[in-house]
């Protein structure tokens, strides 16, 4: 005779080890894997035999719900002499022992990211987080051999007590859902920008090497990017000149062309909402068509490189690393990672606000680097703790500096290139022109006066907005540890004020209302029998009133 058992372990019913508990809907589960099931809304869990949502008391535990008196004796009456149970018994203490209970993600959950998530086989690695596409497999077909970058966005363990070893697409759900929310807001947006505008680096996905791998952005890498193709033009493209500056000498246009393309880069940002908060030459790739696209990977890896630097408190080797490392970080912003860091938010230090602002100083230093290379004068910004980093008086002969070199190699051809570029460089950013002027001047001196109606850019960017800094957002925080706050769904419609939707959330919420209505008491589940095995129970009661079952769960019955 075939013992009954559990249908989750399998294993056959005792009064020990696998003592059998009945769920309202019938049937029966050992008391240790009910401890174990995931729940996926509060006080409900879904029957392993009929996948039936049904009440169940989770600060009593299993142990209150009614054993199968019935089940138990039938399994006792006919189990062999058991000289297995204190085996057994050891077998299972760790999941009797252990009452923590792992958060699993809901579906909807798993419907944002799903898409995003790349096959194991689909990257291969290099140990310099370089890869190549090697599959066509994955959110779309983007062909094999690409070269890609990987951004590392967490590195979490799952812990030696887990009971679960998760398949690859469920170990980077887990990962995703141990991120705090802000951080895959943050990762959100980037995806979302990756996919609207062209003039950013696109985002394959998500991958990771294998469970307990970290988690990583594979982004697309370029052929090259400024820094390398530019990075031994020590004095820009006009910078050796010194009987001014010729149009036909071929320096200017190059620049113009690059320079324009740069904004236009860095206003596909702005159009996201995104703000990078340090710009670099490294920062700028050239596509295929020979666009110049942002890579937010590239931009992520500098704030790490900047964090690491002022976690250890010393502005003096951070100013020194932008400087050797061609990091354009604007002075609020490197105030913010020196000082706000270390001290209290609500301190009221900050002086200027973060925001759009913040990427015009970055990206005016990135311009005067192509246009005049080292000729422009460099300025640590000293910031001394007595004067609560005011370096206001030595700034401004900085910029002073700045315009009295940019006058003599531009001439007065191109002086409004020069005067533009120095308001970029405000020490208010309310005060600095917005990215769209920059590019709007630059076109103005590519494009011929006969030529005007073909017209600039018009595009309008909220001042009153701040934006998402990259730099000073999670992301750009070296990758944490596991992190043991689970992280809780409640029964609730999305809001996305704001946030970027980019998978639709059609799901019926059919079981989020029958769930609320079991654990508040509103809905009652009738003697079912355990369905007569589902199906037919039901085929069987509409043939005969006699052996007709009821299951009330209306949203709208309140008994």
């Amino acid at each position: 005779m075939e013992l009954p058992e559990c249908p989750v372990c399998l294993q056959s019913f005792d009064d020990r080890d696998a003592i059998p508990r009945v769920l309202s809907c019938g049937h029966s589960v050992c008391e240790a894997c009910l401890a174990e099931l995931p729940q996926r809304y509060p006080n409900t869990i879904r029957c392993p035999a009929c996948t039936q949502l049904v009440k169940y008391p989770s600060q009593q535990g299993p142990s209150s719900l009614p054993k199968n008196i019935d089940l138990l004796r039938i399994s006792l009456q006919h189990s062999p002499s058991s000289s297995s149970h204190s085996h057994k018994h050891n077998q299972r203490s760790t999941f009797n022992s252990c009452n923590d209970h792992s958060s699993f993600w809901s579906p909807e959950f798993y419907d944002v990211w799903k898409n995003w998530i790349l096959p194991l086989d689909a990257v291969l690695t290099d140990d310099h987080c370089l890869g190549r596409f090697s599959s066509s497999k994955g959110r779309v077909c983007f062909g094999v051999n690409r070269c890609v970058s990987l951004a590392p966005i967490v590195c979490f363990s799952p812990g030696d007590d887990s009971k679960f070893r998760f398949s690859y697409v469920a170990w980077v759900i887990k990962c995703l859902e141990g991120m705090s929310e802000a951080a895959r807001e943050e990762l959100a947006w980037i995806l979302e920008a990756s996919v609207r505008q062209r003039r950013v680096c696109g985002v394959f996905g998500l991958w990771s090497e294998g469970v307990e791998g970290p988690l990583y952005m594979v982004c697309e890498r370029q052929s090259g990017n400024l820094l390398d193709k530019f990075g031994e033009l020590g004095n820009g493209f006009v910078g050796g000149n010194e009987g001014g500056l010729e149009l036909d000498s071929g320096g200017i246009f190059y620049f113009l062309m690059i320079g324009r393309g740069i904004c236009e880069a860095v206003l596909s940002l702005h159009l996201e909402g995104l703000v990078a908060g340090c710009l670099g030459l490294s920062c700028f790739s050239f596509d295929e068509l020979g666009g110049i696209c942002v890579d937010l990977n590239e931009v992520l890896g500098m704030g790490r490189r900047l964090h690491a630097v002022s976690g250890k408190h010393e502005k003096e080797a951070m100013s020194k690393d932008c400087l050797e490392n061609e990091i354009f970080v604007s002075p609020e912003v490197l105030y913010e990672l020196l000082y706000m860091r270390r001290s209290a938010r609500d301190s009221g230090h900050l002086r200027y606000p973060i925001g759009y602002g913040s990427d015009v100083w970055s990206l005016a230093r990135v311009l005067l680097w192509l246009l005049i290379g080292n000729v422009l004068p460099r300025n640590t910004l000293e910031m001394n703790e007595e004067s609560d980093g005011d370096s206001t008086a030595s700034y401004v002969c900085c910029v002073e500096k700045v315009g009295s070199v940019l006058e003599d190699k531009l001439g007065s051809e191109y002086l409004s290139l020069g005067k533009i570029l120095c308001k970029c460089l405000d020490v208010n950013p309310v005060n600095r022109p917005d990215v769209v002027d920059v590019r709007n001047c630059i076109q103005d001196m590519l494009v011929k006066p006969q030529f005007e109606f073909l017209g600039n850019l018009e595009v309008t960017i909220s001042k009153d907005s701040t934006g998402r800094c990259l730099v000073l957002g999670e992301l750009s925080l070296l990758p944490k540890e596991w992190s043991d706050e689970p992280s809780e769904h409640e029964l609730r419609e999305k809001q996305i004020d704001g946030h970027p939707n980019f998978v639709q959330d059609g799901q019926d919420k059919s079981d989020e209302y029958s769930a609320a209505g079991l654990s508040g008491g509103l809905t009652e589940l009738k003697d079912l029998r355990s369905h007569l095995d589902c199906v037919s129970g039901l085929a069987v009661g509409g043939l005969n009133s006699k052996f007709m079952f009821l299951l009330i769960i209306s949203r709208a019955t309140v008994l």
